[in-house]
């Protein structure tokens, strides 16, 4: 590390409320998560942005003996408040993330919030000029294209302490640009408001001269925003992630939210889900229905994330997101394609996994990318088809139900209520795969 000699940035020290909001119902959860309040200016043509804004939460989910926030390293900090008094970074550290590698990872002092008593408002501000992504990365800034998340990250970012949380941002950006992103939008002459009024986890907020928007549904809209997508593709991405959505909603539980579709105009970077949203890369409208059972996985897995997101993204406790949203994809397959499809891709994961290394412990982090795809991807999902037919359909998702309805982020966690929901048989013998295959 490198000692910090300047004051900087207050607002990671609100990303500890997660503690709270995340263990609490939906309404409270709402109330209790931390809360970013943004304005900022895009400048694709001179790759540069102008951050002003505020966390906001109660005092005593503040205080941590070692906080610590993500900051794109690019950023120079203007001005720090919090109720009006100064809290320094005692360290900096470069990314430990390979997500973020422009990052740089900010270590501050808690001890003057620990004597607060009433809600905290963490204000800050700070601009730059953001460095150029590797072009496998999915976030870039340019004419032609710009999409800013947590990747960079341009919001003060801590994946351990906040995983959750609800903002308002409004952006300005030359009147060129059509400014949009994942969440509820509303535009005036010259600002584009996005907000996320329940739970989520990333600021996704992207420029493009020559998006189209296309919407469909009723109560719960799908938005989809698109360059080179045709009506007919349009229609049947819609109606593919529709059902995905209520096929999740009968065995998991309602979601009643709209969903963004982002068609990205990366060349490569692949696609991401959050919650609410979902950008996706490479979709050629010429050979769309040509491939329906892997759009339909795509879309599905994507989808899924709404109900499978909670867990820590940085560990192999990952496989609670991913493996569980993919086999969700693969049963989605079954219902709309039949069981001959199902077992076909189910088929196609067993035969990468040889070799590989358990769940358990698995280092993502330092291991290649296509052994994280067949670790977290392909053996988790073929782990729960085994699972599913021991217990049956139906228990199998009235316990992926209640592993929802309990807030279960660990493999710890899913173990246990596997026990409760099953017998501690079925729950060791789950957890002797995940240690061992």
């Amino acid at each position: 590390m490198k000692h910090a000699k300047t004051v900087l940035m207050t607002a990671a020290a609100g990303l500890l409320i997660l503690t709270q909001c995340t263990r609490t119902g939906n309404s409270s959860l709402r109330e209790s998560c931390p809360h970013y309040d943004i304005d900022v200016h895009i400048d694709p043509a001179t790759r540069s942005i102008e951050v002003s804004g505020e966390i906001s939460g109660p005092a005593e989910a503040f205080v941590s003996d070692s906080m610590f926030f993500y900051l794109q390293k690019d950023m120079k900090i203007e001005n720090i408040h919090a109720n009006g008094q100064v809290i320094a970074v005692t360290d900096t550290a470069p990314s430990d993330i390979r997500y973020m590698p422009h990052a740089e990872k900010l270590y501050i002092d808690t001890n003057t919030l620990a004597r607060s008593s009433g809600p905290v408002s963490l204000s800050f501000s700070y601009k730059g000029t953001l460095s150029r992504m590797p072009a496998f990365f999915a976030n870039t800034i340019d004419t032609t294209w710009t999409e800013l998340g947590l990747y960079y990250p341009w919001f003060p970012y801590n994946p351990e302490k906040i995983r959750l949380f609800t903002f308002t941002v409004r952006v300005t950006a030359d009147p060129g640009y059509t400014v949009f992103g994942i969440g509820d939008i509303s535009r005036s002459s010259t600002v584009t408001e996005i907000t996320a009024p329940a739970p989520t986890t990333d600021i996704v907020v992207c420029l493009s001269k020559d998006v189209k928007t296309y919407t469909a549904g009723g109560k719960n809209p799908l938005y989809i925003f698109h360059h080179t997508l045709t009506e007919p593709v349009l229609r049947r991405m819609a109606e593919d992630v529709e059902a995905a959505r209520n096929l999740y909603s009968s065995w998991y539980g309602l979601k009643n939210t709209g969903i963004t579709l982002i068609e990205t105009r990366r060349p490569s970077g692949g696609g991401y889900a959050r919650v609410g949203g979902v950008v996706l890369q490479g979709i050629d409208p010429d050979r769309f229905f040509s491939r329906l059972e892997g759009y339909n996985r795509y879309f599905a897995h994507e989808t899924a994330h709404l109900w499978w997101f909670k867990a820590t993204t940085t560990t192999w406790e990952d496989w609670l997101n991913e493996s569980l949203a993919e086999y969700s994809a693969l049963r989605v397959l079954r219902e709309r394609f039949g069981p001959d499809t199902y077992t076909s891709w189910l088929d196609n994961k067993k035969e990468t996994i040889a070799g590989t290394p358990p769940i358990w412990n698995f280092d993502r982090n330092s291991a290649d990318y296509k052994t994280v795809v067949k670790v977290i991807y392909n053996k988790g999902p073929v782990l729960l088809s085994e699972l599913e037919q021991k217990t049956g359909s139906d228990n199998f998702n009235a316990f992926c139900k209640q592993l929802i309805k309990d807030d279960v982020r660990t493999t710890e966690g899913f173990l246990t209520a596997l026990a409760r929901a099953q017998d501690t048989e079925t729950a060791e013998w789950f957890g002797h795969m995940l240690k061992t295959r």
